[in-house]
């Protein structure tokens, strides 16, 4: 074997030597102890961290730079301690055999890098023991990256609770209209108290200048609950057929007869209609009627209506307001015919009714109102003039809806509804209009025809009480509270990533624990270590007889590591 050396025998040793255990290795189990409780740190650091918003991290130093600096110290307390225990495994390797001398070489450049221990594995690839170290030093060079790989940071919009999200209910609808004390009769209203705002809210919605939803939002918001609110609905049908049944059709819109042709007619919901011409004259092009369809009950039928609401006594009143009913017929300029075939006559009746409304949100100025679901009101009890907060007001009486299927109790002034129902059977709603020479006898009344001049009438009269909803929310004096949306930046972990520092860490336990049961039952050795001291205070004897002149003995007459560090201290020397 050429150039093979050993390590001087133990019997040698022990002749020259008193037997002791070195109790060197404190610093060794120090460093991979702390490394172990760094890597603690970082999975206590992770787990608190889970799936958690990043602002609940209140320390100075960021997330990564947190991770990052236990991560650092726990790759270095271990490479110290795998460094160490590769410097001592050299001499450990040597004393159990006669190995050759450029190993000595190969494994202390295993513990000084990433190459060196590449070349070891590569070289050596039997040595197991010094293997399991070398792997571990190559594999730390991955670490770093496969922690920052580990944390990965998502923005996902999460609901808060801020008070910045809110939609308009309305709850009670009260406001100026009075009965008329002179008329004695209490649903007769003063003409200079009815709700104004109100009658501008129908005109909005008959004219498609809807005024945007009440609610308020910041930026994106949500409502997961469901909520109701009071407000007005419209149900409408198409009565052409039914209505014209009533009337010689052939007769009253042949355009055949003389002068003037057509009647005021009455739709089979009972609603009077102008629908006449003459022919090359003019004609009927849309009319708009309406009949109340308010109805008080009262239980002792001795009272007045007045008398039974004011003794409260059983009188309950409809939620229905009024039917309106609008025919509508192509203009013939050039004739001025009406033909019955192209008339159309549609009844919609308007009424109080309670919405409830769920799976809303907002983004800025937009409301998108997932379900806006209608539930018809029962009649509802009229109470004597006292209003909700107790104050008295004479003249307007409350009337409560409470039935099942609500909430809540809705409450609507008498007189506001009553007020409403007058509306739409004034001239100011109801009227007509013609094409061609308006007949003197009809005056000049068009009420609100020109809203049906085009586009579906139950969409027209439905966007109406829409628009008088959406002005009844207006008033605010119920809100559902929403929650805003807000991109959150949350951490989530990536545990596969962890696999490679731990098992880096499980190596580097390994070996120091191989290392140092080693070192225990080479009691005898001192802890050399990477020692370059030590290297040159260990002479290479030869062989001086023997078969083999190429076997060499390591040696040396230093007992113990201090003694080594004296004398090093102590000696002098300068390269040649």
């Amino acid at each position: 074997m050429n150039g093979e050396i050993l390590l001087e025998s133990k019997e040698a040793r022990t002749q020259r030597r008193p037997r002791f255990l070195s109790s060197g290795w404190t610093l060794e189990v120090m460093a991979i102890t702390a490394s172990i409780g760094c890597m603690i740190a970082i999975v206590a650091i992770l787990l608190k961290m889970k799936d958690r918003p990043l602002a609940w991290w209140k320390f100075f130093l960021s997330l990564p730079a947190t991770v990052a600096i236990f991560a650092t110290a726990a790759k270095t307390m271990a490479g110290f301690a795998v460094a160490a225990c590769l410097g001592q495994y050299k001499w450990m390797y040597f004393r159990t055999n006669q190995r050759t001398l450029s190993d000595f070489d190969l494994i202390e450049e295993a513990a000084r890098g990433p190459l060196g221990s590449w070349i070891l594995l590569v070289t050596r690839p039997k040595a197991f023991v010094a293997g399991i170290g070398a792997v571990t030093v190559i594999l730390a060079l991955a670490v770093d990256v496969f922690y920052q790989q580990a944390i990965e940071f998502n923005p996902i919009d999460v609901q808060i609770d801020d008070g910045n999200a809110t939609f308009g209910l309305a709850h009670n609808y009260f406001s100026t209209a009075i009965s008329s004390i002179a008329a004695g009769n209490v649903l007769m209203i003063e003409a200079s108290t009815p709700d104004t705002s109100m009658q501008g809210a129908i005109y909005k919605g008959l004219f498609d200048t809807v005024a945007p939803s009440a609610f308020k939002c910041t930026s994106n918001c949500i409502w997961n609950s469901s909520y109701i609110s009071l407000g007005f609905a419209s149900t409408c049908s198409d009565v052409t057929a039914s209505t014209l049944q009533k009337y010689n059709a052939t007769k009253l819109w042949s355009g055949l007869e003389a002068g003037g042709r057509g009647s005021n007619i009455t739709t089979s919901g009972g609603v009077p209609l102008r629908a006449t011409y003459s022919a090359t004259s003019f004609q009927t092009v849309i009319s708009v009627g309406g009949i109340s369809l308010q109805q008080v009950a009262i239980a002792n039928k001795d009272l007045t209506v007045s008398e039974a609401i004011e003794a409260g006594v059983g009188v309950t009143f409809s939620p229905k307001i009024a039917r309106i009913a609008v025919f509508r017929v192509p203009s013939d300029l050039q004739n001025f015919v009406i033909k019955a075939n192209e008339i159309q006559i549609t009844e919609c009746d308007i009424s109080l009714t309670a919405y409830r409304y769920s799976d809303m949100s907002g983004t800025g100025s937009n409301l998108t109102i997932g379900s806006q679901q209608p539930i018809p009101l029962d009649p509802g009890i009229v109470l004597p003039s006292i209003l909700p907060n107790s104050t008295a007001a004479i003249g307007r009486n409350p009337v409560v809806f409470n039935q099942t299927g609500l909430d809540t109790t809705l409450t609507a002034s008498l007189q506001d509804i009553s007020a409403l129902n007058l509306l739409f059977l004034s001239p100011r709603f109801t009227g007509n209009l013609y094409d061609g020479e308006s007949p003197t006898t009809d005056g000049i009344n068009q009420g609100v025809g020109d809203a049906f001049r085009s586009g579906n009438v139950s969409d027209v009269v439905w966007s109406m009480t829409q628009s008088m909803t959406d002005h009844l929310r207006s008033s605010f004096d119920a809100t559902a509270p929403g929650l805003s949306i807000r991109p959150e930046v949350f951490v989530q972990i990536r545990w596969e990533w962890l696999v490679l520092p731990f098992f880096v860490q499980f190596l580097s336990i390994l070996f120091v624990l191989l290392v140092l049961l080693g070192s225990r039952q080479a009691w005898d050795l001192p802890l050399w270590k990477s020692s370059m001291v030590a290297t040159m205070y260990h002479g290479l004897a030869f062989q001086t007889s023997g078969v083999d002149d190429n076997v060499a003995t390591l040696g040396t007459n230093v007992q113990s590591v201090s003694e080594m560090e004296a004398l090093a201290k102590a000696t002098k020397a300068k390269l040649q």
